[in-house]
Parts: C-alpha cells; structure tokens; sequence
C-alpha cells in the first residue's frame, strides 16, 4: 500500500454518517490485472468494517479510429467491443459475490469508459471527472487498486507504464 506524505487514508468520515469505504478497480481483461481484486476485496472490508465494503471496477476502451466511408462500421465495431467489455465486468462482478469472494459481501459495481489515453482516464475518475456515465460511483473512491505488467526495455519505451504514471499523479492511496 503507497499512501502519499499528507495524504492518509479516508478512514474517518466528518459526519456521524460512516461512509462505504471503496476501491477503485482498473482491470484490462487479463488475469494479471484481476490479481488486483482479492487484495482490494480484503482491504475494503477490512476498512469498511463493521459495514460492507465495495469495489468499482472500470475498464477504459480505447475506441477505434473512425475513417472515411468507415464510419458506420466502425461505430458498429466500437459498440460491440463496449458491449462485450460490459459484459465481462458483469461476469467479475457476479465472481465477487460468489465463491472465495462471497464472505466479504462487498458492494460492487463497475463502468465501462471510452479514452485513448487509461491513465488520464483513471486520473480524471479519481478526481470526480466526467469522462463515463457513473459519475455518483467515481466520487466515493477511497483508494486504488491495480496491477502493472512490468513492462520494461522497447515494450516500456513505447507503451510506458499506466500504472506509474497513476502512482506519480494521484493523491489517493494505491494498493
């Protein structure tokens, strides 16, 4: 857990009313970033206790290039890849409520967001940003959870590393 200098966790809430403790979720669709969600799971219930914890999970899609007479089509494409990502967020969700997950009884919920750019995209969420449609779940956001791919060499060179450049941005704690 990285917890910046003056920036601790949200753990208590001003008013008599305990907030739910969340955690964002970024997931790709690769086993590697849902190495994420059994620690993230732990640590909001964990902090969220005696209450229930939750987990939002976003995946950000980087739409296809529209060009020349293949505007239909590849609006076309775009909605069927959005409609598929949604569809996997779904099955994660209904894992987290099942199985090895279930006695954490967490609150999940979870966005599919267009944008080139994930890392801006995960920034502007944190930050209570307009880039989706779920703008009420973004805003309760205590912490961030999130795997790297350890890119390194040409692969780092050319794709750099998300989740570096969300360490180095934000101001919320990430797990």
């Amino acid at each position: 857990l990285i917890v910046r200098e003056g920036h601790g966790l949200p753990l208590e809430s001003q008013s008599d009313v305990k907030e739910v403790f969340q955690i964002l979720v970024p997931l790709d669709g690769s086993a590697l970033s849902e190495a994420a969600l059994l620690p993230a799971a732990q640590m909001s219930a964990a902090f969220a206790a005696p209450q229930s914890g939750a987990l939002h999970l976003v995946q950000i899609v980087e739409p296809i290039a529209v060009m020349g007479d293949l505007t239909g089509a590849m609006a076309e494409a775009n909605q069927e890849t959005m409609v598929e990502v949604e569809g996997y967020l779904k099955e994660v969700e209904q894992h987290l409520h099942e199985g090895p997950f279930a006695h954490f009884h967490l609150t999940v919920s979870s966005e599919t967001t267009p944008g080139i750019d994930v890392a801006t995209v995960l920034l502007t969420m944190t930050r209570g940003g307009k880039s989706g449609d779920n703008q009420g779940d973004r805003h309760k956001n205590q912490m961030i959870a999130m795997s790297t791919h350890g890119r390194h060499g040409l692969a780092y060179w050319i794709m750099g590393s998300i989740a570096e450049r969300v360490l180095g941005a934000t101001t919320l704690p990430v797990l």
